[in-house]
């Protein structure tokens, strides 16, 4: 009889024991998954970090290009007279050369086509006295042959122009401008050089309106 009662004990701490072994198994299969869980989480965030990082570098990107941009519009604002009245005649196929006007210098074209010059001085009253005197002393258009004459008395510039035309239908235009401390002379003696002259002076701004 002890020895049946012995037996079934032994029975039963058997099958505890199992069952306890069991139980460890089950258990450690379930952490495995939350390892890999826990593993998961923390490379998540390195790759949100990655993604940040790139949304930076592109937003500097984009940052730079706006002040690169904003740059060049600044220098094509701050482009001399001098500058524009080259760029003007280059773009009407006058060529232009550098010289002296008395004291001062100045622009003159190099070849025999539409004439072209401008002399720079030292303040905007010296071009505007030179304006008037060119005026004042007349001869520098064709007076008997005059077209259509515009003057323009505005605030950035002045402007007297004349288009003429002779008894073969040639096309001529004078032009005497003044503008800051420059001033402009003008001429084109047949309709190709008046053609030349119209864009020097749209190019500067000038109405021959």
């Amino acid at each position: 009889m002890k020895k049946r009662v012995i037996g079934v004990v032994f029975a039963i701490c058997l099958m505890a024991f199992s069952a306890g072994c069991a139980a460890n198994k089950t258990k450690e299969t379930k952490d495995k998954p939350e390892s890999d869980s826990e593993t998961t989480e923390s490379v998540e965030p390195s790759s949100k970090t990655t993604e940040t990082d790139g949304s930076e570098t592109e937003k500097t990107t984009i940052s730079e290009t706006s002040e690169s941009s904003s740059e060049v519009s600044e220098k094509k604002e701050d482009a001399s007279l001098e500058d524009t009245f080259l760029a003007a005649c280059k773009k009407a196929g006058v060529e232009m050369k550098e010289g002296t006007y008395g004291d001062n210098p100045c622009f003159e074209c190099k070849e025999n086509r539409a004439h072209a010059f401008a002399v720079k001085y030292n303040t905007a009253k010296e071009a505007e006295d030179s304006y008037k005197e060119i005026l004042d002393y007349g001869g520098w258009y064709e007076e008997d042959l005059v077209t259509k004459d515009i003057r323009s008395d505005g605030e950035d510039y002045l402007l007297t122009a004349y288009y003429c035309q002779d008894e073969d239908g040639e096309t001529y235009l004078f032009v005497n401008a003044c503008k800051d401390e420059m001033r402009f002379s003008l001429e084109g003696w047949n309709s190709q050089e008046t053609a030349e002259i119209e864009t020097i002076c749209q190019e500067m701004g000038f109405s021959l309106a």
